[in-house]
């Protein structure tokens, strides 16, 4: 999508109340000790990692091009914030705007505006939709910066001060109408936890290339379908688990993809040593699935219902059925106790939508729990050993074209699946 420059400003819309509201707040910045008292050193550190939504991403956005494949669908509400570069000598021009972050439960963006040429429209689009919360402390602030910077209306605005005082006026009442309520104040309150950000980071050059202490996060995109996938997976009671695989499902004979899907392990139960004396991908596969924790992340290129996903992978299971029967490794007996899970299986899938990009979580449970768990989160769990594991499997064998590609220097090892 091509990008556009500064342009003339919209004229105010009565519909955006968030964000006249917001324009009550005069400076960004902290309230003061007065009105909301110091943090608490005996509360925990917030960390973002531990209150996410299983499997958040965060993607580090430094082209137009990303940033209009992240909103392609885009839902509010969303946590706001800019940063821009400091200036240390006095009566310099404040530089422009060199990050924007934008934030909701299952997706964090990090849109580095200073490696880009122009505004994407895509973000003009989100940003001046009034329908679509923005939220943040000193926002109005960030408004009128966002406006002298790139001539964009931060529309749908809404500052958590006011916010604070409005629903929980018993609280917040003595505080004065205009003065800020420091993020780090609002997480101590209703969240119990010390918000730390230290000055190293606060005062970085935003404008450079972001490191690890600013991003928490790295990610890995499948270069069949551009979708990012966080290089580590820590699901809802569950280890963290190690991105070590990519791969796309295609219609083969319309050459349309699907959906892309991350392979993730927990290694720290898996001997390494054993690992690297594998004689091929496929045998190194087998090992981690027979021997720890996986999951796959799914995420849909395309909008899709859970019902045509069920179908596939429905399909998918009857070919390891047909697969196993062939070189005898699937007994009758075995077959006919599959019956009850795979009706159970079935059931899990609502006919409901899902949407494009929306995450759906695989997991297989670790060999210790018998018989081993295949979960899909916020669906079902079944429980059998042969459909848990066969499941898994089927995406590096064939059974679900093309198979995985698993990359594995990830593990330090000698060889590359490039099958």
């Amino acid at each position: 999508m091509e990008t556009t420059q500064p342009r003339s400003r919209p004229p105010y819309r009565k519909t955006d109340r968030a964000s006249n509201a917001a324009k009550h707040v005069n400076i960004r910045g902290f309230a003061n000790s007065s009105s909301t008292g110091s943090p608490s050193q005996t509360l925990p550190t917030f960390l973002w990692r531990d209150h996410a939504v299983p499997g958040t991403e965060v993607k580090y956005l430094r082209t137009v091009k990303e940033v209009d494949v992240a909103l392609e669908s885009a839902e509010g509400p969303f946590g706001f914030d800019l940063e821009w570069r400091p200036s240390f000598v006095k009566g310099m021009p404040e530089a422009p705007i060199a990050l924007l972050q934008l934030a909701r439960p299952d997706q964090i963006l990090l849109i580095q505006l200073s490696g880009m040429r122009g505004f994407p429209n895509s973000l003009r689009d989100v940003l001046e939709n009034y329908e679509i919360v923005k939220a943040g402390v000193g926002i109005a602030g960030d408004a009128r910066k966002l406006w002298r910077d790139y001539g964009v209306s931060l529309l749908g605005a809404v500052e958590l001060s006011q916010l604070a005082r409005v629903s929980d006026p018993q609280r917040w009442g003595d505080t004065k109408p205009k003065e800020l309520i420091s993020l780090a104040r609002l997480v101590e309150i209703y969240w119990l936890h010390r918000m730390i950000k230290s000055s190293r980071v606060k005062l970085s050059n935003w404008e450079l290339s972001l490191g690890p202490k600013q991003i928490e996060s790295t990610e890995k995109s499948d270069p069949a379908t551009s979708i990012s996938f966080p290089t580590s997976l820590q699901l809802d009671g569950e280890p963290k688990m190690t991105l070590l695989g990519l791969g796309v499902r295609r219609v083969s004979f319309l050459g349309i993809n699907v959906y892309s899907v991350g392979f993730y392990a927990d290694l720290s139960k898996v001997d390494t040593k054993t690992l690297r004396q594998c004689k091929n991908p496929e045998e190194c596969i087998s090992l981690l699935i027979q021997t720890t924790s996986c999951a796959l992340r799914i995420v849909p290129t395309r909008a899709t219902s859970y019902t045509h996903l069920r179908d596939g992978f429905i399909r998918t299971i009857q070919a390891r059925q047909a697969l196993r029967r062939k070189d005898g490794s699937l007994t009758i007996e075995q077959e006919e106790a599959l019956h009850t899970p795979l009706q159970q299986f079935k059931g899990f899938f609502p006919t409901a939508a899902l949407k494009k990009h929306q995450p759906l979580h695989v997991f297989l449970s670790s060999p210790e729990a018998k018989p081993r768990e295949l979960r899909l989160y916020q669906l079902g769990t079944v429980r059998d050993d042969w459909l848990a594991t066969e499941f898994f499997l089927a995406y590096f064998h064939g059974t679900i074209s093309p198979p995985m590609q698993l990359p594995m220097h990830l593990l330090g090892l000698s060889f590359i699946d490039t099958s």
